[in-house]
């Protein structure tokens, strides 16, 4: 261990040093704005893109749950076939065609698809999934008698506000700061033990 504040000197001047070390420390923040400014811009067109997306339901469950939005047109091909309805959405255009089955509530989540030409965005079929959920939840819970009116009444939401003991507001993203700091000295903690061994097995031989 006599020899760990040597080992600890020689790899930070070796990093130090090093060539590929000094451009990464003045690119790598350069790079980390471009990417994120990149996939603000991608998304930013994503979004002024309309798509329409045709919906076919059996089931007569969506009624209520698929609102057309700035973003998103939602067609409705009730009362169609699944092929004829494939075929007029495809001739529409259409982003893709959503087919709820006519099967009861219990059995109709896992059968439903979403059909179209390219795979979907994984944040559409999220958040489609995420209002069919939703509104079968609630007709299951209107089919047991419950009133959702008192759900909705009883939903609160919480945010935790953070102070030090004299009174400084604090902030969940200093945190998040702290743990990447200290998950970085474990990184550098580990590599230096590493070297120490093989210091160390050197020695032996």
């Amino acid at each position: 261990m006599n020899h760990l504040p040597l080992i600890i000197k020689r790899e930070y001047l070796a990093k130090v040093k090093n060539k590929s070390f000094i451009l990464m420390t003045f690119l790598s923040p350069l790079f980390i704005v471009a990417l994120l400014s990149l996939i603000a811009y991608l998304t930013s067109v994503n979004n002024e893109k309309v798509r329409t997306i045709s919906v076919l339901d059996e089931s007569g469950i969506l009624s209520e749950a698929l609102i057309s939005s700035d973003q998103i047109l939602y067609e409705s091909l009730n009362g169609m076939d699944l092929e004829d309805a494939k075929t007029t959405s495809n001739s529409n255009n259409a982003y893709g065609l959503l087919h709820v089955p006519d099967l009861a509530l219990e059995d109709v989540s896992e059968k439903i698809k979403f059909y179209s030409k390219e795979s979907p965005s994984l944040s559409l079929i999220s958040s489609l999934e995420s209002k069919i959920e939703k509104r079968i939840g609630e007709l299951k819970l209107k089919k047991m008698g419950v009133d959702l009116s008192k759900i909705s009444a009883s939903k609160t939401y919480v945010n935790i506000n953070q102070e030090d003991f004299e009174g400084v507001k604090t902030s969940k993203a200093g945190s998040f700061f702290k743990v990447n700091i200290w998950s970085c000295c474990w990184l550098f903690a580990f590599y230096v033990y590493h070297n120490l061994r093989k210091f160390n097995n050197a020695q032996c031989y």
